[in-house]
């Protein structure tokens, strides 16, 4: 059950940043329309434009966990692989050109083009970071038995 409940979870959070992603940007690359709409709009633009890193970054941790063992430091390793995934992509965005002559064999990247049509935006991997830490208090929080921060601070091992 608490394995379904961190997919759901991960899911939830996968659909929310879609949907801030479809009603905020006009340009929605690849999908076929957008819906903005005002409520979005009044919002700042580093919430508005990369509050769907965050929610992407929390909804890979919370999805990918249940594959894992329970123990702290695995969480951990997790959330961080997951944020630096979030930020090799984002600064890949900003060295396309690089990125580009590395993959130029290989068609995938070539097709999705992903380097080449983003933008490189700071506030993109600072949503990221935030999305990890989000991650892991959802995950402490659905361990409340297992994973505790206090053990951590006192050097205690964990045992599943």
């Amino acid at each position: 059950m608490n394995s379904a409940l961190k997919i759901l979870y991960g899911f939830l959070f996968f659909i929310t940043g879609c949907l801030i992603y479809i009603m905020v940007r006009p340009e929605a690359p690849y999908l076929l329309f957008s819906a903005q709409t005002e409520i979005f709009m009044n919002l700042p633009g580093f919430i508005k434009y990369s509050s769907p890193a965050f929610f992407h970054c929390t909804a890979m941790i919370l999805i990918s966990a249940p594959f894992i063992s329970n123990k702290k430091y695995s969480v951990y390793k997790l959330a961080f692989f997951w944020v630096l995934i979030e930020i090799i992509f984002e600064t890949g965005q900003k060295y396309s050109s690089f990125i580009e002559s590395i993959l130029n064999d290989h068609y995938f990247f070539y097709m999705i083009n992903y380097f080449n049509k983003g933008t490189f935006d700071p506030a993109d991997i600072g949503m990221s970071v935030a999305g990890g830490i989000v991650g892991i208090i959802i995950l402490n929080l659905l361990h409340a038995n297992k994973f505790d921060f206090k053990d951590l601070q006192k050097g205690k091992k964990h045992v599943s």
